[in-house]
């Protein structure tokens, strides 16, 4: 499987025009977004000449990922060539990130391509590993876990720096241009492994906070509360999806976000001002909702004219429309667009002023998957571009696309908060979920492949009395009920 791989990436690499356009598209986006008609297209290459050599859309991606690898592997084995020695920790990390800084040199998009790979699920990963060479990262850590599990002074610290490198590579493309960011002060942490606390290894992203959400009330009546002690942060650059069923205060949150409400009780801050007496907000924030604000009995046109004038920075009409591909309608009254098509001006209306932060409520579960995947890869770009997201929805099956962190919200309160790895570390989406009853009670249990093969889930299934068995990834949304209690309801 690995020499057919190669070949193919010997063939990609000859073909400069379909290596750009294919490095350009999985390093702009996830591998499910990305479209392969559209590297065909942009390529100019013939269709038969390209399933010749690549049965689909994995093949071409496993090829790029094996040229990634290959770039650094081979960069890494150059420099290895006259050690002889054993390797301590300190090098073999050196080595490893100064190939990323090796790729950023040859093309920033392998950093990119890199940081999606290190994003996708559990089930991909693992046809990675099997397709593709193995990965400098995956060598590095097989090369240095069981030494570790050897040295028990080192054993209760092992994992936390393995957590660490793990974060900081995959998000390299992140951190590298980051002022401040000096790779030197992670090597410092390598170095002194068997003698630091776990505290001190970073274990969060050291990005700035956009805006800060501190013990905020909101109520429309004495009677009951909306929102309750609601503290959390967004990051510069990061899309947050924010999750809950309907009447979990989610539109409340975000009118508070958009700067439409104002808290009654706690602080909401915008690079660290108080959000209504920040005098750039209202230029850089762009904000939608599930019912479109936009003039029926006007074009597309003449809405998307109307929002342009409020704002100072603005966007072409024309790219905007060619983006959306809705040059075709840009002269149709809205009110004769289907809903969906009344989202997607929405849409550009909300990115009409190039907004740093971008904020959509509750639309994702209500709309055409066409439209979705528009939308999606139209707000990957602007977060390559800087911007900020956030989003809200009471499913997590669209968002988990695209979002890097996940925020749980039951009952006008947050429940839990949840980086993407992290979700995925603890929910993988090969796993299946047991729902059953004990004393009346139903529950719900979620159990990997490898444990379902145990006499232990075997004598689990004879104690209960079962209810239903799925697999994960057709029951997404189970996981907020997992870890809430509580149903999304969707």
């Amino acid at each position: 499987m690995k020499i057919i791989t190669e070949d193919k990436t010997y063939f990609l690499k000859s073909n400069p025009p379909l290596f750009n356009v294919t490095l350009n598209e999985f390093s702009m986006k996830s591998y499910e977004l990305a479209s392969l008609n559209d590297i065909i297209k942009s390529s100019n290459m013939n269709k038969g000449s390209f399933y010749y050599r690549f049965k689909d859309k994995k093949e071409l991606y496993f090829a790029l990922v094996d040229d990634l690898y290959i770039q650094q592997v081979t960069y890494i084995n150059e420099r290895l060539i006259n050690v002889s020695s054993h390797l301590s920790l300190l090098h073999v990390t050196r080595l490893l990130f100064d190939s990323l800084i090796y790729l950023n040199s040859i093309d920033p998009r392998y950093l990119l391509l890199n940081q999606n790979i290190g994003h996708e699920s559990i089930i991909l990963k693992n046809e990675i590993v099997v397709s593709c060479i193995l990965s400098p990262y995956r060598k590095f850590i097989d090369y240095f876990q069981d030494s570790f599990l050897n040295v028990s002074s080192a054993t209760c610290y092992s994992s936390y720096f393995f957590d660490s490198l793990m974060l900081i590579y995959t998000n390299f493309a992140t951190f590298l241009n980051k002022p401040g960011f000096d790779i030197d002060d992670f090597m410092m942490y390598a170095s002194k492994l068997d003698t630091n606390k776990p505290n001190n290894f970073p274990t969060t992203l050291p990005t700035e906070i956009l805006m800060n959400v501190k013990n905020v009330d909101f109520s429309y009546s004495p009677e009951k509360a909306v929102l309750n002690k609601i503290t959390f942060d967004i990051h510069v650059g990061e899309i947050v999806a924010i999750i809950g069923p309907v009447g979990s205060g989610k539109s409340t949150l975000f009118k508070l976000l958009s700067g439409l409400l104002l808290q009654q009780h706690g602080e909401v801050e915008y690079f660290g001002k108080e959000l209504l007496t920040s005098l750039t907000f209202k230029e850089e924030v762009g904000f939608s909702f599930d019912k479109p604000c936009l003039f029926r009995k006007k074009t597309v046109t003449q809405n998307l004219n109307y929002y342009k004038k409020i704002y100072k920075q603005e966007i072409d009409i024309n790219t905007l429309l060619t983006d959306f591909h809705f040059e075709n309608y840009k002269d149709v009254l809205v009110g004769n667009l289907s809903y969906d098509g009344q989202v997607m001006v929405n849409i550009m209306r909300t990115l009409i002023n190039k907004p740093k932060i971008i904020i959509i409520d509750h639309m994702f579960s209500l709309i055409n998957q066409d439209y979705i995947q528009l939308i999606f890869e139209m707000l990957l770009k602007y977060k390559q571009n800087g911007s900020t997201i956030v989003l809200s929805d009471s499913s997590i099956s669209p968002s988990i696309k695209i979002a890097d962190r996940f925020l749980f919200l039951k009952n006008g309160m947050v429940h839990s908060v949840l980086t993407k790895n992290a979700l995925m570390g603890k929910y993988s989406i090969d796993s299946v979920i047991l729902t059953y009853k004990e004393h009346d009670v139903v529950y719900k249990k979620i159990f990997s492949l490898l444990e379902i093969r145990t006499s232990d889930f075997l004598h689990f299934l004879e104690d209960k009395e079962i209810v239903s068995l799925d697999s994960l990834s057709s029951k997404i949304d189970e996981i907020y009920s997992i870890e809430t209690g509580d149903d999304l309801n969707v």
